[in-house]
């Protein structure tokens, strides 16, 4: 969900320029805010063992027995705010 919250703020970011330049980088800031949110939903969640904090199972070639499946467990909730919050030092980020 989070995935698909950061794609479609980036296409309507996109999408707005067209009518007026100052619209994607409030766009940005919203879907921005909003996955910070949508993690710490997903953080709240838990209750610290292990365990995974959200998963997607999906069938994507099922003739071929081929399943997509995305899940976020510890790790990835250390990370997932480091991403959330990282899209404004971006360019720092990429300098190392």
């Amino acid at each position: 969900m989070l995935i698909g919250l950061l794609f479609a703020g980036g296409v309507a970011a996109w999408v707005s320029e067209k009518i007026n330049p100052n619209y994607p980088r409030a766009i940005a800031l919203i879907t921005m805010l909003l996955g910070i949110v949508l993690v710490l939903v997903l953080l709240n969640g838990s209750n610290g063992e292990n365990e995974l904090f959200a998963s997607v199972n999906a069938s994507w070639l099922p003739r071929f027995g081929i399943s997509f499946y995305l899940a976020a467990d510890g790790l990835s909730a250390l990370l997932l705010p480091i991403n959330c919050i990282s899209w404004r030092y971006r360019d720092w980020f990429c300098l190392g």
